[in-house]
């Protein structure tokens, strides 16, 4: 059986600033923006390919949601080519790691939440 990951459901308070986070922030594009039916927007972001994230605006009631959809733990990984550029962007943007950056002998990584409170680890891969 042939399977593949599409897109990971990520709640957002507001379409339009969970885009500017994303895109500027963290180097996504939109790749999907369509509304859907009874006004539901299909919206979806990546780093190019298929893989990447459906934003989905929270549901009246249910705002205590957004942010911890991962209990605690990181909503998911995402590699980066350099830690301190996408760092350096996190900054602009106002966000900064949650704890210092770490390191060994393969890899650098840092762990920032996003504009809502999801963990979010970055990771830059040695060659």
């Amino acid at each position: 059986m042939g399977a593949h990951w599409g897109r990971t459901v990520v709640l957002v308070r507001d379409y339009e600033e969970a885009i500017a986070f994303y895109r500027d922030g963290l180097g996504f594009e939109v790749l999907f923006d369509e509304p859907g039916e009874g006004g539901f927007r299909l919206l979806h972001l990546g780093t190019g390919g298929e893989t990447g994230l459906w934003l989905m605006q929270v549901l009246p009631g249910d705002e205590r949601l957004v942010g911890h959809q991962a209990g605690g733990h990181p909503l998911g990984v995402l590699y980066v080519d350099e830690l301190d550029a996408a760092l350096a962007r996190l900054a602009a943007l106002g966000t900064v790691p949650a704890q210092p950056p770490g390191a060994d002998a393969g890899s650098r990584w840092a762990h920032v939440h996003d504009l809502y409170g999801n963990q979010i680890v970055l990771v830059q891969l040695f060659t």
